[in-house]
């Protein structure tokens, strides 16, 4: 019956956050691109290896839960002053782990408009950024990369 974001729920969320946050060394990257691996409908990015070499010149961290351990995927994400995601369930590592005024960046397929972590971003004191890709097929988008990069420019200025 929890279907709103309720004041008790999110005091429920940053208590879950908080147990997370203390148990794991706060030693991580402070950039990272959460991938969404193969396992995930739909909603395929075409150019995530190209995405990868560009952030990597960043200085971000790649991390793909699917293969990672609870224990890596919080190490990982608990210093992570800036998350890059494509967008979809994989994101709720970054909400529940990132440090507060810790920016999302989602990667927004156009064709599947899903605004879900915004409010969980807000509530939670996050800050929140996307962008919208361009269709490549029914299921597959690809973010241009300089595009990505223009938001990354203004993400770090703003911080």
């Amino acid at each position: 019956e929890d279907h709103e974001l309720s004041d008790d729920r999110i005091a429920r969320m940053k208590r879950v956050r908080d147990r997370l946050r203390s148990a794991v060394p706060q030693d991580g990257p402070s950039h990272v691109f959460l991938s969404r691996g193969s396992t995930g409908r739909g909603r395929v990015l075409a150019n995530e290896a190209e995405l990868h070499t560009a952030l990597r010149k960043r200085g971000f961290a790649l991390l793909t839960p699917e293969t990672s351990t609870p224990a890596e995927i919080a190490r990982t994400l608990t210093s992570a002053r800036v998350v890059v995601s494509p967008e979809g369930s994989a994101i709720a590592h970054a909400v529940m782990a990132m440090p507060a005024e810790g920016t999302l960046v989602v990667l927004q397929p156009p064709l599947h408009f899903n605004m879900f972590y915004k409010t969980i971003a807000d509530a939670l004191g996050l800050r929140f950024a996307f962008t919208v890709g361009d269709v490549v097929g029914d299921e597959t988008f690809v973010q241009p990369v300089d595009r990505l990069e223009r938001l990354l420019d203004l993400v770090e200025r703003s911080a």
